[in-house]
């Protein structure tokens, strides 16, 4: 257990420390739960990351469904991976993911069960998560990037309140942040 004084004085630390090591509580807004990912999620996760029409950081190792459940749990392990529940019906949608890309840069990335695509599900989820971390935390940016291919992930971002930053590689990077400067990323 880190010590209260601890956390008080070093609130980014903090943040840094429960991500990674999965001590963050689940983080409740007014429509979704955000729930650590932990092993109970794997065999609830497994199926909806099974379907073709998906494609994302876990399509090298779909093709054996037991390769999928082992690359869950190391991610499980890495913390700052959290399950999106839905409060109405409490079933699990996807997965939200906050990492620390470089020193004090933090991104966010996201997936959600391809049968619910083009319900506006995902701006939803985004801007609660986004909310929350950036109300509860020492953070003032947030960070995410998508293919500039993926309309719908940008429709995301955007309605979400990120700005687009710059294009590089193919990818399109965005901000968001308490004040409404842009800085270079």
């Amino acid at each position: 257990m880190i010590p209260d004084f601890y956390l008080q004085r070093y609130p980014f630390i903090l943040h840094r420390c429960r991500w990674k090591y999965n001590l963050v509580p689940t983080i409740k807004s007014a429509s979704f739960s955000f729930e650590p990912l932990s092993d109970a999620h794997l065999d609830c996760l497994v199926p909806l990351l099974m379907n073709p029409t998906f494609s994302g950081f876990y399509n090298e190792v779909r093709e054996y469904k037991f390769k999928l459940k082992l690359a869950l749990k190391y991610v499980a392990q890495r913390g700052g991976h959290f399950v999106i529940r839905s409060n109405s019906d409490n079933s699990i949608l996807g997965e939200m993911i906050i990492l620390e890309e470089s020193k004090g840069k933090w991104e966010i990335s996201y997936w959600l069960d391809s049968n619910l695509w083009g319900r506006g599900i995902m701006t939803d989820v985004v801007r609660e998560f986004t909310s929350w971390v950036l109300e509860n935390t020492a953070l003032d940016f947030l960070y995410a990037r998508c293919h500039e291919n993926n309309l719908p992930s940008y429709k995301v971002l955007c309605k979400s309140g990120f700005v687009q930053e710059k294009r590089m590689d193919n990818f399109l990077f965005f901000k968001l942040g308490r004040d409404n400067k842009k800085s270079e990323i």
